[in-house]
């Protein structure tokens, strides 16, 4: 079964939502609640609103399933029209594009990585 497409975390409470793409969406809801519960995902809103309202007030939705070649430009759809309070940016290709880590993100992104092979 295609597991690629667009999917929303959405706090139940509020309506604010975060929109996503991946290749192996149930590997990225899992990612997602692997960092949230660490206290260490990359969107400080999502994360901040995890801490203060709890996993229990987050759905998971898959949006739609696509081909990978078309999953950026649906999420850019997205982004575009519903303009997600959760995303930290909303350009689909380029995530980071006229953004810079804090210094407390760059601290957190180096203890992470010690240890690791490669790192």
């Amino acid at each position: 079964m295609a597991n690629c497409g667009v999917y929303a975390i959405t706090n139940t409470l509020n309506g604010h939502a975060y929109i996503g793409s991946s290749v192996n969406i149930s590997q990225r809801w899992r990612a997602h609640v692997n960092s949230l519960n660490k206290n260490e995902h990359h969107s400080d809103y999502l994360q901040r609103a995890w801490n203060k309202y709890g996993a229990d007030s987050f759905e998971f939705t898959v949006i739609l399933l696509c081909d990978k070649k078309y999953k950026l430009y649906f999420e850019q759809v997205l982004l575009d029209g519903l303009k997600p309070a959760y995303n930290v940016a909303l350009d689909a290709s380029a995530p980071m594009q006229g953004l810079h880590h804090t210094e407390d993100e760059v601290r957190r992104m180096s203890e992470r990585q010690k240890g690791k092979i490669g790192a």
